[in-house]
């Protein structure tokens, strides 16, 4: 998540992460709120 969280720094869209790590949009949502 960590990762996903870095792409999201550089300005990539949660559709884009997702595709990357299997992470859906939601749940990106959710666990960067904690970080």
């Amino acid at each position: 998540i960590r990762f996903a969280y870095e792409l999201r720094k550089q300005g990539m869209t949660y559709k884009m992460i997702e595709r990357k790590t299997g992470i859906s949009k939601r749940t990106q949502q959710r666990r960067f709120k904690s970080i």
